[in-house]
């Protein structure tokens, strides 16, 4: 019956009789029932000796021998071997003693004489109690194997999450960090950028692997970090080549110092062992983490002001030449990055461009022909279609549209003025021209998808995704529905469950926590969907995997 076992029961008698070993031995066809009889012994001392060497997976055990005694054995075995199932031997009745093995952790209790049936189901319990085990061991591994790959996915989306500054309860999202064990208790914080220079070139060279490259990043960063603070990084959606580490300190004074020997020794660690260079763009110190999106605009200003050359650099926020600074502050100003943001949001072409041409003679007032002022601007600009306008094809969820280069590569061509100015006008025309109009209905439905795939666990609603893709709400329904072959509600819902089925399969968790993680506000509405799309409950489905 259980001859095709490749595995074998590993099996230790201990009896101080030899008559009453050897008739356990021929009662049993060991190799049949895919049993190995791996050694005897004739007291507890003996076999303790021998399962310190070698253990076996099932004892037979005698109660009444010299010395130790069975009972005392027992507790032995199940203080110190709980896994090894022990299958009583004894000449006593008494249900007492009986009741005491059993607590001991004995797998059953059976009385001399021994009677060969008895004793072939009792092992055949004993061994099917060990496969079940192992196959609840070998699941376990396939489910750690599966949650390393789902967690981190969670983390880095809700991390990026924070970056967008997408309008959700921070409180909320701070929740869901938490219960994947990302806990950002520090009262204050610095954040850096890593860009890595040449990246298409490295992409080649790890045959286009990226979680290879930013895993070895990762790797150079937890060194080069130690253990005085802690540091939580991870990939950035905004840029392909980007990673984004948010470092965490309790005292305020000599946090510059502290980061400076951080990040020289990741560039030279970089260098050294991977042969890449990166730039690092580090912010100012702040201290709430709901400030994390503000910081990282800030800190893209400083980005475009490192960019040239193909050295590893680091650079400060603070560091900024204070006509930049300056510049920073008056021309983009919360109120006229509000204003930008609006016109991007409602598509105003012609709204933009005025603003372009506006932003451009408060450069000439104020730097002439400072070329480098106006790329400042510009990248700022370019930043902003990259985020904002979903139409344009700038950037997919940080991947680069195969067509349209990367700033560096488009400001280069500007080497005046005059042009640079056109050549952000001409970027928005593209956005509004008829050829970019036709043909996007399927295009667009595919980016609500992703998105909707991408960011489940957002407060996601048909008004919010109609407003996002710049739609009427009835219209996005009827289209939506006409693409995917189902309504909005119902492929949101289907994606949420099957993200909690990834998770329940990574790990154990509640109904509740599930819930929020994967988006549900309302834990019995969780519940209600859960079981409609599996047959099953919540509960019934964790216990099954």
């Amino acid at each position: 019956m259980t001859g095709q076992n490749n595995q074998h029961i590993n099996v230790f008698i201990v009896e101080d009789e030899i008559a009453v070993r050897r008739s356990l031995i021929g009662k049993i066809p060991w190799g049949y029932l895919g049993m190995n009889l791996m050694g005897q012994a004739q007291n507890a001392e003996e076999a303790y000796e021998a399962i310190q060497l070698e253990r076996p997976d099932i004892i037979l055990l005698d109660m009444r021998m010299p010395g130790m005694g069975g009972m005392a054995f027992l507790e032995i075995l199940k203080r110190q071997f709980p896994a090894i199932e022990v299958i009583v031997l004894s000449g006593y009745s008494d249900f007492e003693y009986v009741k005491q093995a059993l607590r001991c952790g004995a797998t059953d209790y059976l009385l001399k004489p021994i009677i060969k049936e008895e004793l072939e189901k009792a092992l055949i319990q004993a061994m099917d109690n060990i496969k079940a085990d192992r196959q609840k061991k070998q699941e376990r591994m396939q489910q750690n194997l599966l949650l390393n790959q789902s967690i981190p996915y969670f983390k880095r989306n809700l991390l990026n999450t924070l970056v967008r500054g997408v309008y959700m309860d921070c409180s909320e999202l701070l929740k869901k960090l938490a219960l994947l064990h990302v806990k950002l208790p520090y009262p204050h914080y610095v954040l850096a950028m890593i860009n890595i220079i040449d990246f298409e070139q490295i992409k080649r060279h790890y045959r286009s692997d990226v979680s290879l490259v930013f895993f070895a990043l990762e790797n150079v960063m937890t060194e080069s970090t130690g253990y005085a603070q802690r540091f939580i990084g991870f990939k950035s959606e905004l840029r392909e080549n980007e990673y984004i580490c948010l470092l965490g300190f309790e005292e305020k004074e000599n946090i510059r110092h502290q980061v400076q020997e951080i990040f020289r020794n990741t560039i030279l660690n970089i260098e050294k062992y991977n042969k890449w260079h990166i730039h690092i763009s580090v912010s100012q110190v702040f201290s709430e983490i709901t400030e994390v999106h503000q910081i990282y605009n800030q800190l893209s200003y400083v980005w475009h002001e490192q960019q040239d050359g193909k050295a590893s650099r680091l650079l400060f926020y603070e560091d900024l030449q204070p006509e930049a600074a300056d510049a920073e502050s008056s021309l983009w100003s919360s109120e006229a990055a509000l204003e930008w943001d609006e016109l991007m949001a409602k598509r105003d072409w012609k709204g933009l461009i005025r603003a372009i041409h506006h932003l451009f003679l408060q450069l000439k007032s104020r730097y002439n022909d400072d070329l480098r002022m106006y790329k400042k601007a510009a990248a700022r600009i370019y930043r902003m279609m990259e985020e904002k306008v979903q139409r344009m094809p700038l950037r997919s969820h940080g991947q680069a549209a195969p067509d349209h280069p990367s700033f560096n590569e488009w400001v280069s061509k500007y080497t005046n003025i005059d042009d640079l100015k056109y050549g952000l006008i001409a970027l928005l025309n593209d956005a509004d021209s008829p050829k970019n109009k036709n043909g996007q209905t399927k295009k667009l439905i595919e980016q609500a998808k992703e998105y909707i795939d991408h960011y489940f666990y957002e407060d996601l609603s048909l008004d919010f995704m109609a407003q996002k893709f710049y739609m009427n709400r009835t219209y996005f329904s009827e289209l939506f529905k006409q693409e995917t072959g189902c309504s909005f509600k119902k492929y949101l819902i289907q994606v949420r469950i099957d993200k909690a089925k990834e998770l329940l399969a990574g790990q154990k968790m509640k109904a509740v926590n599930v819930a929020l993680l994967v988006g549900f506000k309302d834990p019995v509405y969780f519940s209600t969907v859960f079981k409609k799309s599996t047959g099953l409950s919540f509960k019934e489905y964790a216990d099954q995997i």
